[in-house]
């Protein structure tokens, strides 16, 4: 493009040439003209390349930054599963003994409803003894451990 412009200035300037010739200004020469666009077209090659070499180092800084993110994601990623996986031990865990404390707890609850019968059975008999009279009304060894075992 810079080429057809610089042959048309060219063009250009060799008609101005001919038809004004009684002019005093000084014309470039062709040969000067061909050099200034070989001049042109080396800095524009050298733009070129150096835009190519600035688009090359960007590709490869790109290239190492994507890489070196990958990588961080990578890590961060078996990071998350180790510690998604520790959870789920955890809860698993958890779970189990929280059956087992249930499990246990309705053990406890059969052996509170077990002791119900005997309990009230040793506070009806202290009742009955409590309510003797006289001669009858007597502190003897059944009487102590039938208290003891209300109050335990």
């Amino acid at each position: 493009m810079i080429i057809n412009l610089c042959c048309q200035w060219t063009a250009n300037c060799r008609a101005e040439t001919q038809h004004c010739s009684a002019v005093s200004t000084p014309r470039p020469s062709d040969a000067g003209i061909i050099i200034i666009i070989f001049i042109i077209i080396i800095i524009i090659m050298q733009v070129r390349f150096s835009s190519s070499d600035v688009i090359k180092e960007t590709e490869a800084l790109s290239l190492r930054t994507q890489s070196a993110n990958t990588k961080k994601l990578t890590e961060r990623l078996h990071d998350i599963n180790y510690w998604k996986a520790e959870l789920q031990r955890q809860i698993t865990d958890m779970i189990s003994e929280t059956d087992l404390l249930c499990q246990q707890k309705l053990r406890l609850e059969n052996a509170l409803r077990a002791t119900e019968i005997p309990l009230h059975i040793a506070t009806d008999n202290l009742h009955c003894r409590q309510r003797r009279q006289g001669i009858d009304l007597v502190q003897d060894n059944v009487e102590i451990y039938l208290l003891k075992v209300r109050l335990s």
